[in-house]
């Protein structure tokens, strides 16, 4: 479980790109949530989720905690909380 979701990180951040820490978070949710708790975002939902996060709009302070979230995801993020985030519109349970 813990390689695929390694895999899964290398693989987002290197198709992120140029995002920030906060845009990479989306991604990083999102495969987290759906290979751990099988809930699961759209790719739209993704993508506004990064907008939200555009490179400009952030603070220097607010890259940091999303790169402090990005990097204790696992350990911070239980799949009770990723649902309640989901409920409040960030994705979709598909019950798996």
């Amino acid at each position: 479980m813990r390689l695929s979701l390694s895999i899964l990180a290398l693989c987002s951040l290197g198709l992120s790109g140029c995002g920030n820490a906060c845009q990479d978070l989306c991604t990083e949710m999102a495969a987290f949530a759906e290979d751990s708790c099988g809930l699961t975002w759209s790719k739209d939902q993704i993508k506004t989720c990064q907008a939200d996060h555009k490179r400009s709009e952030p603070t220097s302070e607010g890259r940091s905690v999303c790169a402090d979230e990005l990097e204790g995801l696992e350990d911070e993020w239980s799949c009770t909380d990723l649902d309640a985030y989901f409920d409040a519109g960030g994705g979709t349970d598909t019950g798996s």
